[in-house]
């Protein structure tokens, strides 16, 4: 699972205090420099490539740690291109979702029913939303080979994440980023970057490469999306109400995403008054957590991402889904990328 906000908060504080943690960190981010050095020059000589596919692939991806935005825009990818009338799959590694050593690398199709401790939270919610093929696996490139053999008429499959998973081929790339930028500019664990940016790890690894920036702050060009809540929540039995229901009564959110402060600003945005609010590590599974007593005579509120692991367990819980739309020119963009 990803580490718990207070971990996060330690190791970023580290970055700007100098101290024993702050150097630890920075020799292990040599030892990663190392590494992605290395596995450049294998790309150069030929002895990293990629497997080709006979269909166009787009992977959303990012340079930075943590999440940026990636599910959003393979949701809003997947939705153009489907106006379009194409036929879209997913594929996805499926973080966090539970794995056996027999099956670590086969690829597993997720159904609007799986379970998310086996499909993990993203492609589940993915599912549900996109209605679509999709396919989990370690390699991405048997992901895909699975989605075409059960799907042979799709002609696109979108890459939730994978951007430096050298082996799957790509016509386009889309690199997400949030209000952090590059952050302090360093690799990890010394800074946010997976990569050097500018990128270096590429030999020239897609045709095409658009920036989107999902956050309040665009730090260097690129397009924009704008996102905000829906102005309505729905609950595990289907129950959907407006977020003005929700103003004058006692609420409560959790969160176990990359950035739960932002999703609990959202929901003080729309009007909601929180009286408690739980950050949880991203990707967290709630095998272990439990409803607090004083919440529950409360209503409480999650995302969507949450929803899909809580509502077998908590279906009074309302989850806000969100609202993401990149400016047109991004879908313009992917439009003469395959052109």
């Amino acid at each position: 699972m990803g580490l718990s906000p207070a971990t996060l908060q330690i190791i970023q504080t580290a970055w700007q205090q100098v101290g024993v943690l702050h150097y630890c960190l920075r020799f292990l981010s040599f030892i990663y420099a190392g590494l992605l050095s290395l596995k450049q020059l294998f790309i150069h000589l030929d002895l990293i490539k990629a497997t080709p596919l006979p269909v166009k692939i787009i992977v959303v991806g990012n340079v930075i740690a943590g999440g940026a935005g990636k599910t959003p825009t393979v949701i809003a990818i997947v939705h153009y291109l489907q106006q379009k009338g194409l036929k879209v799959g997913i594929i996805s590694r499926g973080y966090g979702r539970q794995l056996h050593s027999g099956n670590k690398n086969q690829a597993l199709e997720i159904k609007p029913n799986s379970s998310a401790t086996m499909a993990g939270d993203e492609p589940l919610l993915l599912k549900k939303i996109c209605q679509v093929p999709v396919f989990v696996s370690t390699k991405r490139v048997s992901a895909a080979q699975a989605l075409l053999a059960q799907y042979p008429e799709t002609q696109i499959i979108v890459s939730d994440d994978g951007l430096q998973h050298t082996a799957l081929p790509r016509m386009l790339e889309v690199i997400v980023f949030d209000d952090r930028g590059v952050g302090n500019g360093r690799l990890i664990p010394a800074g946010l970057l997976r990569e050097k940016w500018p990128r270096s790890l590429v030999k020239q690894s897609s045709n095409h490469t658009l920036v989107l920036h999902t956050g309040q702050s665009q730090a260097f060009e690129g397009f924009c999306a704008q996102r905000q809540l829906q102005d309505f929540a729905t609950n595990g039995w289907g129950q959907k109400k407006s977020l003005s229901e929700f103003f004058n009564s006692h609420n409560n959110a959790l969160a176990a995403i990359a950035s739960p402060n932002a999703f609990f600003e959202m929901l003080e945005k729309k009007g909601l008054k929180l009286q408690d609010k739980l950050p949880l590590a991203d990707h967290d599974d709630f095998i272990n957590w439990h409803l607090p007593l004083t919440w529950q005579s409360t209503h409480v509120f999650c995302t969507e991402k949450d929803a899909v692991k809580l509502w077998p367990l908590f279906p009074e819980i309302w989850a806000v889904g969100l609202d993401f739309m990149p400016e047109k020119s991004f879908f313009d963009a992917i439009d003469q990328a395959f052109n």
